[in-house]
């Protein structure tokens, strides 16, 4: 629930055009921008940007509501958990700019809405580092992060087992994700094009995008050309 609610917490648009200064689009699903699958999903797409539209109340509440069940309390505007305020440790790319200025905006929304937040700016190998070590030990809990398409793929059949589950990626991190059956059972579909039908295909990809975003252990933010 706190992760889904964080989809509303940043303004895409605002990202777009007050930190990036080439050509970028906001972005929300994993899917790349311009090729089939995006053209064939954008009647789901469209529901899911209004339905995950930047809305800081509604990602405020969201996020409240999944911290107290898990039995964290807002005292004096603080985020606390066993008596201790619960800080998050954000790695921040420092090696490009525009990143840099991007953590500085996540680390501020979230500081805003009572978490405290450790910048910890590292440069790509000490971040690799990190980001590939296991996320039990604790040395991380959010990074600014990217993707380059090595490839113009028309076909996205990949991207949901690759980037929310444990079926490609060996490293620590995504082997601990822990997808719901569903969305497992779609992504696997969808990477072994095991369908009998364009119909099939379509019904496991639909579902898959609207159940990547209630998981969201990956926040897509914008599309860079």
């Amino acid at each position: 629930m706190v992760r889904e609610a964080m989809n509303r917490l940043f303004d895409r648009a605002d990202i777009a055009n007050g930190i990036f200064l080439e050509q970028v689009e906001p972005l929300l699903t994993a899917l790349q921008p311009g090729t089939f699958d995006h053209i064939r999903m954008q009647k789901v797409i469209g529901e899911l940007e209004e339905q995950y539209s930047y809305d800081k109340q509604a990602a405020q509440d969201g996020i409240a509501q999944g911290m107290q069940e898990l039995g964290a309390e807002l005292k004096d505007g603080q985020w606390h958990y066993n008596g201790e305020v619960v800080e998050l440790i954000l790695i921040i790319s420092d090696w490009d700019p525009n990143r840099v200025a991007l953590g500085d905006y996540v680390a501020t929304e979230l500081e805003s809405i009572g978490f405290k937040v450790e910048k910890l700016p590292l440069g790509y190998m000490d971040a690799s580092m990190r980001l590939n070590g296991d996320p039990r030990d604790g040395t991380w809990h959010l990074a600014t992060n990217a993707w380059r398409a090595g490839a113009y793929n028309a076909l996205q059949s990949h991207i949901l087992a690759q980037y929310y589950t444990p079926l490609v990626s060996q490293s620590p991190l995504v082997q601990a994700y822990n997808p719901a059956p569903e969305l497992l059972d779609a992504a696997r579909s969808l990477n072994e094009d095991d369908f009998a039908s364009v119909e099939q295909r379509d019904e496991a990809l639909e579902k898959g995008l609207r159940l990547s975003l209630k998981d969201s252990v990956r926040i897509w933010l914008v599309a860079q050309y």
